[in-house]
């Protein structure tokens, strides 16, 4: 369903600009960047489509930072304005769902361990270790160049936090971590 300009900024939220009701689901464009016509007849059919919303990078880590320190955010602010050129506004993910190869290479210690003391290799999803001091230092040093790059874009309408909970390590890391997490006082007032 396409609607008139009209028609589209009487359903927005008259502080953000966004639509109060979204319609989208995940897109994966950093598969084929090298195809913008794939990119193209991918918005003529979202728009098509009647969608106004879609999630973006929520496995595209190893597109972000392909090497270590090396980021590279060109790709996603251009399908951003894309996007946002057809009144699509971008949900977007952070990456953790899916750590590049480098990281479980180099630090093999962010890999979770399972009860029986095997360490899970590379190339499963959320196959990390969530208390391992490096791949938390690895996701805020990438997060905080992802906000850098894209966080005032004008189609940027909300943060989708990881992909999917799940996954128990039984690393070292672990219990020297749940004391500080005792020692928290949370407040639910």
């Amino acid at each position: 369903m396409l609607y008139s300009v009209e028609e589209r900024e009487s359903t927005m939220n008259f502080i953000t600009k966004a639509p109060v009701m979204l319609r989208g689901g995940d897109y994966n464009p950093d598969q084929w960047l090298d195809r913008p016509d794939i990119l193209e007849a991918d918005i003529r059919m979202m728009k098509k489509a009647g969608m106004n919303s879609v999630t973006l990078g929520v496995f595209a880590w190893a597109a972000y930072e392909p090497r270590e320190g090396e980021y590279n955010f060109t790709w996603l602010r251009e399908i951003m304005d894309r996007l946002y050129d057809q009144g699509i506004y971008t949900e977007l993910a952070t990456p953790t769902g899916a750590k590049p190869n480098w990281l479980a290479r180099k630090y093999p210690e962010v890999l979770r361990v399972q009860s029986n003391g095997v360490r899970d290799h590379q190339g499963m999803r959320h196959n990390h270790c969530l208390t391992s001091p490096i791949y938390r230092q690895k996701v805020e040093e990438l997060l905080n160049h992802m906000i850098d790059a894209v966080g005032d874009h004008p189609g940027l309408i909300l943060w989708h936090i990881s992909n999917e909970l799940g996954g128990e390590c039984y690393c070292p890391a672990v219990p020297r971590a749940l004391p500080r997490l005792a020692e928290r006082k949370v407040s639910y007032h």
